[in-house]
């Protein structure tokens, strides 16, 4: 059986289905434009720019305001901000860096409600480093030359020896290197070294740098053997293959502290202190400081008038004083032999002594000579004349009929077991009242340093006649 209704509730029924009608439309109804979703994209999100200037676009989708922060001072914006969708062109300015650089842009919405990182990276430039020569050839000490140094960034230079002066060694960008050797070439060959240029990236080149031969090969004169008494020495002499004629000069060592090799190759080159070559040829330097430093400077030529090296050699002087010496006296002569008395020194353990009859190489020569002589016999031993001796003691010796001069030369040795730094030097000719000792004022008194050479050849040097002792 149905329901019957009545029509006031019929309208009841009408009305409340309305009002819920009502409340469905409302609660399914949209948002007002006021409170939209915010949008907000960019696009790329990451940029590569090249070290020249370049530009490129950054695209922005959004349905508000926004504002581009971050931007470096190399990088500029077409905008920094806008609304709504927007294209935004960044330009960096040209690099001359070899070092990339970056930079983050901040792309945000109105608010802060959205940020959108944007990543910018600028290359850095390709490096360049280029010489204009690779090689330079330098002739002499004092003389420079130039080379360029093309280069976009920074570079130094490595490998510069003590003799090469270099006007800088490290830049930034282009440059004028200047070269000089600060020394002469003191070889008869050349010398090289190789510049390494580097830039800081990474690039490399070099130059090599050549400096001739400042000396002629086998024209070098060296010392041989040095023998030296308290104010003189003498020495022979080794030659290069090419000497022609060399220069021979001894200097106080203090003198010549403030003095050049030049200077004193200057001061050298006089015709005093020209010598020829000789392979027995002995020079003695006189006149010397006792207990002093010397040096002796050499310096052969060829015939052409190049120079060998420089050759120094150190000598120092003995003393003077209380030093191991043997005396004769009592000079004697017959018509057969020559006879004298030798007192052996306080100082002296032993002494060596070697008498002459007149002979032109050794007469009136100096002491330093007739040391350098004394002292090859005493090594050589050609007789028993020059074994050494312990006692005072007569000795007599043979005499040409002929000749009326004698030459005693003694040499004492000390305690050390070293000759000394004195020899008696004399010779004995025949007076009225007997035979008399000559001094020789000349020998050895020059003043200053002074030299004199003497030439003997071996097969003619005198070597002594047999003396014999007086028992």
């Amino acid at each position: 059986m149905g329901t019957t209704y009545t029509n006031n509730e019929h309208m009841k029924r009408n009305y409340l289905l309305t009002f819920i009608l009502a409340l469905v439309i409302a609660s399914c109804g949209g948002r007002d434009d006021d409170e939209a979703e915010t949008l907000l994209t960019v696009s790329p999100n990451t940029f590569t720019l090249s070290s020249d200037g370049d530009s490129q676009v950054l695209k922005i989708q959004s349905n508000t305001s926004w504002l581009i922060t971050g931007a470096s001072g190399w990088l500029s914006l077409s905008s920094s901000s806008g609304k709504g969708n927007a294209s935004v062109v960044l330009t960096a300015q040209e690099s001359k860096d070899i070092d990339e650089r970056k930079c983050t842009l901040i792309v945000q919405s109105e608010g802060g409600e959205i940020s959108e990182p944007v990543s910018v990276v600028q290359q850095g430039v390709s490096v360049s480093l280029s010489v204009d020569v690779k090689e330079i050839n330098l002739a002499e000490a004092g003389k420079e030359q130039t080379f360029n140094i093309t280069c976009n960034t920074s570079w130094s230079i490595s490998g510069v020896p003590e003799w090469l002066t270099v006007s800088s060694t490290n830049g930034v960008g282009n440059a004028a290197i200047k070269v000089s050797a600060n020394s002469f070439n003191n070889s008869p060959a050349d010398r090289d070294v190789t510049l390494n240029i580097s830039s800081s990236g990474g690039s490399s080149q070099s130059v090599k740098i050549i400096q001739k031969a400042g000396l002629a090969a086998g024209s070098n004169v060296t010392a041989q053997t040095v023998v030296v008494l308290s104010d003189c020495f003498a020495t022979d002499f080794e030659y290069g293959s090419n000497v022609t004629y060399f220069y021979a000069v001894v200097f106080e060592a203090s003198f010549i502290e403030r003095y050049t090799d030049e200077e004193i190759i200057d001061v050298m080159k006089t015709d005093e202190n020209r010598c020829t070559p000789n392979d027995n040829y002995v020079i003695s330097f006189y006149g010397l400081e006792p207990q002093t430093k010397h040096v002796l400077f050499l310096l052969g030529f060829n015939k052409d008038g190049e120079r060998g090296e420089l050759i120094r050699k150190e000598i120092t002087t003995k003393s003077g004083t209380n030093q191991p010496e043997a005396y004769v006296s009592n000079v004697t002569y017959t018509t057969s032999e020559w006879s004298w008395y030798t007192t052996i020194g306080a100082y002296a353990t032993k002494y060596y002594q070697w008498i002459l009859e007149y002979s032109s190489n050794y007469y009136n020569s100096s002491d330093g000579l007739v040391a350098w002589y004394f002292s090859k016999n005493i090594k050589e031993r050609p007789n028993a004349d020059f074994d050494p001796i312990l006692q005072s003691g007569g000795w007599t010796r043979a005499r040409t009929s002929s000749i009326t001069k004698l030459q005693t030369v003694t040499w004492g040795v000390g305690q050390s077991g070293e000759l000394g730094g004195t020899i008696n030097n004399y010779h004995w000719e025949p007076k009225a009242n007997g035979v008399m000792r000559i001094n020789e004022s000349n020998r050895n008194t020059a003043k200053g340093i002074a030299h004199i050479g003497m030439i003997v050849n071996e097969n003619t040097l005198f070597k002594g006649a047999t003396i014999t002792r007086i028992r």
